[in-house]
């Protein structure tokens, strides 16, 4: 059997290999204390996998990690995001002043914030309140429980707007002049400000990954009759894509859901399918393109069901409050697609810690209500430590990236 060729990106190949191998099984709601990397001989290597997902990967028993076969790649094509042009090659960029989790504690003190308050906000919100100012910020507000409707009430009274509402989640994003913010946070019911940050696509480098060989272990699995929750850009028609594949938006705040009655489904209420960045569609393609566009091009999971969920732009990018929305969807509606298994492609720099980031506690919820989580690790480069970008550093997730040897065999000075 002639062995197949795949474009992929790899940020995101692993992840989608990961992705169309598992199913949801029982699992402890605590996350793995320890950080065990498994390999991918020789070229690939998956990153920051727990040993809660190991096991879960190996109770699945649909793949041989290490029986996949090795990318071989001659060089590198990296696109990077604005602002990051260097990262493949040097690392992640410096730290953001405005980025670190704590700032100066005499700056703190001189801007009069009351320590109760300072102890609520991230570093970046926190020097937000410090310059203060009458210009809307865009906050994610986590409560210590879930927060009533008359929470607008208290938000609009302090010069802001609830811009959107949770179903799953102790949460409001919100925007509020950065005067506000210390008066927000003082409330006893507010648990944790954070920035409603900026959200990127993973997938910039590309090449070519080898279709298992016939007769091996991974040659028999697919991924006939497994649900796929694509969190993207969108996923537009294509030749290789079924024509069933549904899609709701959450772009500019869209709050789309579909009719249910007695648990059933009535109206689906779904978006037209588009994808004005190509990436959504890209991963679709990875996951089950079924090659009739190019028989040489075959998706990883054969027979999956898609659904895409758009939470990035045009321009690959997206917010944090859309993305959560998205996951937020999926904790209420995914059983009625049969969703298994969430996608994230996608992520944004750490600025907080895993305990308190709204997006890792989303990602954290579906993972705890029984869905296989699979997130990008990032395009930070090199450096390992601190190049895995949000929810990709949660504990709970399978956090999926790759490498390569640049073409150069056992050297590994590159």
């Amino acid at each position: 059997m002639k062995t197949k060729k795949r474009a992929l990106a790899l940020s995101t190949l692993l992840a989608v290999t990961a992705t169309v191998a598992l199913a949801p099984g029982d699992h402890p709601a605590e996350p793995a204390m320890g950080i065990a990397p498994a390999g991918i001989a020789p070229h690939i290597a998956v990153g920051a996998t727990t040993p809660l997902a190991s096991e879960r990967m190996r109770e699945a028993g649909r793949i041989d990690i290490t029986s996949v076969a090795s990318v071989d790649v001659a060089e590198l094509n990296y696109d990077a995001p604005a602002g990051m042009a260097t990262a493949a090659l040097t690392g992640p960029p410096a730290p953001n002043a405005a980025d670190s989790e704590e700032p100066d504690a005499a700056d703190s003190a001189s801007a009069g914030i009351p320590a109760a308050a300072r102890a609520k906000m991230s570093g970046a919100v926190l020097r937000l309140a410090q310059r203060g100012g009458n210009g809307p910020a865009g906050i994610i507000v986590s409560y210590e429980e879930h927060p009533e409707l008359f929470e607008a009430g208290r938000v609009e009274a302090l010069g802001g707007e609830v811009v959107r509402r949770y179903e799953s989640l102790d949460m409001l994003a919100v925007s509020l002049p950065a005067d506000a913010l210390v008066d927000l946070a003082i409330e006893d019911s507010v648990a944790r400000l954070s920035l409603d940050d900026k959200v990127m696509n993973m997938g910039s480098e590309k090449e070519t990954a080898n279709f298992p060989a016939a007769g091996s272990t991974n040659s028999f699995y697919g991924g006939a009759n497994v649900g796929v929750a694509i969190v993207d850009s969108g996923v537009t028609g294509h030749l290789d894509l079924a024509a069933t594949v549904r899609q709701y938006s959450f772009l500019d705040g869209a709050v789309p859901a579909p009719e249910i009655d007695d648990g059933v489904i009535t109206d689906y209420n779904d978006d037209p399918r588009e994808d004005k960045y190509g990436h959504g569609t890209h991963v679709a393609g990875i996951v089950a393109g079924d090659g009739s566009g190019a028989s040489e091009y075959t998706g990883l999971a054969g027979g999956a069901n898609l659904l895409s969920l758009q939470a990035l732009d045009q321009h690959g990018g997206g917010s944090t409050s859309d993305v959560i929305a998205a996951l937020d969807w999926i904790a209420t509606y995914g059983s009625y697609f049969d969703i298994r298994i969430v996608n994230l492609s996608l992520g944004q720099g750490v600025t907080e810690s895993i305990a308190t980031d709204p997006l890792v506690a989303a990602a954290e919820n579906l993972w705890d209500l029984g869905y296989v989580v699979v997130v990008a690790a990032g395009n930070y480069g090199t450096y390992g430590y601190g190049t895995v970008m949000s929810p990709a550093n949660s504990r709970k997730v399978i956090t999926v990236g790759s490498l390569t040897d640049s073409g150069t065999g056992d050297d590994t000075s590159d």
